[in-house]
């Protein structure tokens, strides 16, 4: 029996969702080397306390320049990679 089960509809924040989800798929470390391979302006991060790096395909972004596709890593230099 799951103490706390996650929903298929969430009606919070992103951030509570985005917290239980790292916490269950990444669980193999307390801190994990997490990817957003779909930066845009990092919003989906906001209010989270997740060391994570982003890329994106516009220089604006501030983050690393790349396309999700060809990402510029090792295959072991993440725990997770986000597709938000």
């Amino acid at each position: 029996m799951i103490d706390n089960p996650l929903t298929s509809v969430w009606e919070s924040s992103d951030t509570p969702l985005l917290n239980r989800l790292i916490q269950l798929h990444c669980r193999h470390t307390s801190w994990p080397r997490i990817l957003d391979s779909t930066w845009g302006n990092g919003l989906f991060w906001k209010g989270t306390f997740w060391d994570t790096v982003g890329i994106d395909i516009d220089p604006a972004r501030g983050v690393i320049i790349a396309h999700n596709e060809y990402l510029p890593f090792t295959q072991e230099s993440f725990d997770c990679v986000i597709y938000d």
